[in-house]
C-alpha cells in the first residue's frame, strides 16, 4: 500500500490524511512527507491533526515528532510566521535525528524492563511532545488551543494504548 500523492499547502497543520491508519512506524525513517491538499475547513482539520498526532504521541512519544519533523523538513522553506520550534524541526538533520529516536524508541519499548507508559515520567514526556505537536499542527493563530488538544489526545492515547497492550497480554 503506497503513500497517497499529497501536495503541501502553507503551514504545519496539513500533516495527517482524513484515514490516518496508512502510517507506519517506519514513515519516518522512509522519508515519508504528508500534507492535505485542500483546506475548506481548516479549524476542524488542524485540530483533528493535532489530535492524531497527539494520540500518536501517546502511543510512542517521539513518534508524532518525528513525523512532523519529516514533513516540515521535506518543504522547500519554513512557513510564513514559524516560529522557532517549527524552524527547527524543519531542519533534514533534525527530522533525521528523530526518526532514529522514534525507531530506538519502538525497540526499547518492546524490552520486558520497559516501564508502563502510564507512568507519571512517561505521560508527562508523552503530554509534552503531544502539545508540542499539536501547538506547530494547529497553527499560529490557534497555538495554544492545539498544544491543549494534542497533550490531551497524548495522554488519552498513552491510557489507550496501555489498555490495550495489558487486554492483548
Amino acid at each position: 500500500m503506497g503513500l497517497p500523492d499529497i501536495t503541501h499547502k502553507d503551514d504545519a497543520s496539513s500533516i495527517l490524511e482524513s484515514d490516518p491508519l496508512w502510517f507506519s512506524p517506519w514513515l519516518a525513517l522512509e522519508g515519508a512527507s504528508f500534507t492535505l491538499p485542500d483546506r475548506e475547513n481548516r479549524m476542524t482539520r488542524s485540530l483533528g491533526t493535532a489530535a492524531g498526532l497527539g494520540a500518536v504521541s501517546g502511543l510512542r512519544s517521539m513518534q508524532g515528532l518525528a513525523w512532523l519533523s519529516r514533513s516540515l523538513a521535506d518543504r522547500p522553506r519554513p512557513a510564513r510566521g514559524a516560529g522557532q520550534v517549527e524552524r527547527l524541526l524543519s531542519h533534514e538533520r533534525v527530522a533525521g535525528a528523530l526518526a532514529l529516536a522514534a525507531a530506538g524508541e519502538l525497540a526499547v519499548d518492546k524490552h520486558p524492563s520497559a516501564p508502563d507508559r502510564i507512568q507519571a515520567s512517561s505521560l508527562v514526556a508523552r503530554a509534552a511532545a503531544g502539545a508540542v505537536v499539536g501547538s506547530i499542527a494547529a497553527g499560529r493563530h490557534r497555538q495554544l488551543l492545539g498544544a491543549c488538544v494534542g497533550a490531551g489526545c497524548a495522554v488519552a492515547g498513552a491510557y489507550a494504548g496501555w489498555f490495550l497492550r495489558r487486554e492483548a497480554g
